[in-house]
């Protein structure tokens, strides 16, 4: 027990100087920084979640120390929600009859870190100040010295054609696109906390095996809706459908990524197939990803991954 609160407090420090090199170095440490999350990760997966809220609240007294206060409620909404979700719901578990542990499955976590995200998509909706043209219009406006200085690289006579074309491709979309990187950043810090964990011997859930990962029907009633209003809607309206639909396409999108990873499972050469189908996929354009999400959304309507257990797909036998 006296190790306890010392582990805990160091995964905390940790977290939180990777936080603070994030905000005071955001170019320097955008790759190191982004992984502020592992740390307290790993006290929910090793010591419980008391374990994980030790090591939030420790690591927001040292922002607070340190003089980056300013920070800790940006802190919250980057680290302190996704470990509560993840942290918190992961490490729930009931025991059967036998006394055998059944934990909450990773696929209801997923779901509910892309409804927490959908929320914040609401929230930001809500206190954005009013604009002519709406809250696209709004952040078109706000990024324009941003796009003006990004395209300030390219020669003289194409700096005004780029800065309105990444305005126009950005502006309605950042909200979305930040809160599915927001998604995917705890999705990896979760992985990795869980992997060091394991190789510790401290884990105290074991790792989801890929047949574990399944997602609630529900998500689907968050998905339709906002794909309509990205459609149908106008205005606000469409703003909000579009960005509300990348963000729950989200676990759709990494259960496709488990539908690859099952469908190699079986062969010798598993790891160099993935190792190139994630070079291709970084390689790629946003389709890929369309795709991807796709395929997570058949594997959820038609389950292919039971299919090929039963004999009839890529690796059945």
């Amino acid at each position: 027990m006296a190790a306890f609160p010392f582990a805990a407090l160091a995964a905390g420090a940790l977290g939180a100087g990777l936080f603070a090199s994030l905000l005071l170095a955001p170019q320097a440490a955008v790759l190191i920084g982004n992984l502020s999350l592992l740390p307290p990760l790993w006290a929910a997966f090793s010591l419980g979640l008391r374990g994980a809220l030790v090591a939030l609240g420790g690591g927001a007294l040292l922002l607070v120390g340190a003089g980056v206060g300013g920070g800790v409620l940006l802190y919250a909404a980057l680290d302190g929600l996704p470990l509560l979700i993840l942290g918190g719901l992961l490490m729930r578990w009931r025991a059967d009859a036998g006394g055998v542990r059944h934990w909450y499955p990773p696929g209801r976590a997923l779901a509910w870190l892309a409804t927490t995200a959908v929320g914040l998509l609401g929230l930001l909706w809500a206190l954005a100040p009013a604009h002519v043209d709406g809250i696209e219009g709004l952040l078109a406006e706000r990024m324009a010295p941003v796009a003006e200085a990004t395209a300030a690289l390219f020669p003289p006579g194409e700096r005004a054609e780029v800065a309105d074309r990444l305005v126009a491709i950005w502006a309605p979309i950042l909200p979305g696109v930040g809160l599915m990187v927001w998604q995917v950043r705890a999705v990896l810090c979760a992985l990795l906390a869980q992997w060091v964990a394991r190789r510790q011997g401290r884990a105290l859930r074991p790792g989801p095996t890929l047949d574990e990962v399944a997602l609630p029907g529900w998500l689907l009633g968050l998905l339709l809706p906002a794909l309509g209003l990205a459609v149908l809607g106008d205005g606000d309206v469409a703003f909000l459908g579009r960005n509300a639909a990348l963000v729950a396409a989200v676990p759709y999108l990494i259960l496709g990524l488990v539908v690859i990873h099952a469908a190699v499972q079986g062969l010798a050469r598993r790891r160099l197939l993935l190792g190139v189908f994630y070079v291709v996929l970084l390689l790629s354009s946003q389709w890929a990803l369309i795709a991807l999400s796709g395929l997570g959304l058949v594997e959820q309507t038609v389950g292919l991954r039971r299919r090929w257990r039963s004999g009839d797909g890529p690796t059945g036998r």
